[in-house]
């Protein structure tokens, strides 16, 4: 008899369940992680209150979680990558590498994604939140002893700021804005600061999260609710990551970025959203589209370890793993920014 795990499947809208499943072994290319930290990720929340995430509608429970770090348990006779013992952080993504998409350098678009806790294929791919996962080899990245776990699990969402960041092109010496002050957006700013941006500022309604943008190093932060704050009425900036996903933010993107400026759209909007085409083109606007993340986790893995970058305000709020459903609510409190799970 195979031995068997405990695992947390997501059974319907607001119920994730604690289970028993048989523990994966390690295929030709791949190792076996023991989970030590995995981060309640948006796409997550909304799965957990909606059982779907726009157009990726679950058929079936299966097994929430795709930022997680741990301990190599197991590896196939032919992996050299890393070996058991290694703490490593792990890439969800599992693109085909065969598609159009891929030959030309651009795996987040594969035609054929198969993505850790994600119900965008069927069967659905369990994610982290059991004791162990089987993942490919390639997609583990060994951490330094420096790092916590909690910053270890933190690589998966600076690695889609990153890309965001780089869809925008060089930010040095520029002034941006980031709608959005959740994880992401605060990810943003810290990637914008360390790849030499001139100033950027944050706009989120909740006073906590601007008061710890503030504290990360925004040049200043705005009440997007404020109708009478002259920064928000007429300030321009060259970028805008739209990364709250409420529609008036998009709407207000394109209208407030300077002339031949860039908007980088990167919160997912859940409703259609009216698009100022002729404002577009007589401003010259770049308004452009950032999903998931490219070759972005090595340079995030070397941010961290430089302390270039310190995720770790960032992590408010940790729970074992048995309160998971006490985790996902926290998540709605408006006072978490990033919630994360512990295995003992």
């Amino acid at each position: 008899m195979r031995p068997t795990m405990q695992a947390f499947r997501l059974t319907q809208a607001r119920t994730v369940e604690a289970c028993r499943t048989e523990r994966p072994s390690a295929g030709a290319a791949d190792v076996v992680v023991s989970v030590k930290r995995v981060g309640i990720c948006g796409s997550d929340i909304e799965y957990f209150r909606h059982f779907k995430c726009g157009a990726f509608v679950a058929k079936r429970p299966f097994v929430l979680g795709h930022e997680f770090a741990g301990t190599v348990v197991e590896c196939a006779a032919d992996t050299a990558a890393v070996s058991v013992g290694d703490r490593v952080t792990v890439d969800p993504s599992m693109p085909c590498l065969r598609c159009d998409y891929c030959s030309s350098g651009r795996y987040n678009l594969c035609r054929s994604m198969r993505f850790l806790g994600s119900a965008s294929v069927d069967p659905h791919i369990d994610g982290g939140m059991r004791e162990f996962v089987s993942v490919p080899a390639r997609n583990c990245y060994r951490l330094p002893d420096s790092l916590q776990w909690g910053e270890a699990a933190m690589l998966e969402p600076l690695s889609i700021a990153l890309h965001a960041c780089s869809r925008a092109g060089s930010v040095v010496g520029k002034r941006a804005l980031i709608s959005g002050g959740g994880t992401i957006g605060l990810l943003v700013l810290l990637a914008l600061r360390a790849l030499g941006a001139a100033e950027v500022v944050v706009s989120d309604p909740i006073a906590e999260r601007r008061s710890l943008a503030a504290s990360l190093g925004a040049g200043a932060t705005i009440d997007p609710n404020a109708s009478d704050d002259a920064q928000t009425q007429h300030a321009e900036y060259q970028l805008i990551f739209e990364a709250s996903g409420a529609p008036p933010a998009v709407k207000s993107a394109i209208e407030r970025v300077a002339r031949g400026g860039t908007v980088v759209c990167i919160g997912t909007v859940l409703q259609e959203v009216p698009l100022a085409v002729n404002l577009i083109m007589v401003r010259e606007l770049n308004v452009l589209g950032s999903f998931r993340t490219l070759y972005q986790f090595g340079p995030g893995l070397q941010l961290l370890a430089d302390r270039r970058i310190d995720v770790r305000p960032l992590v408010t709020h940790v729970f074992p793993v048995a309160e998971v459903n006490e985790a996902f609510r926290a998540t709605e409190s408006g006072e978490a920014i990033k919630v994360q799970l512990v295995f003992n």
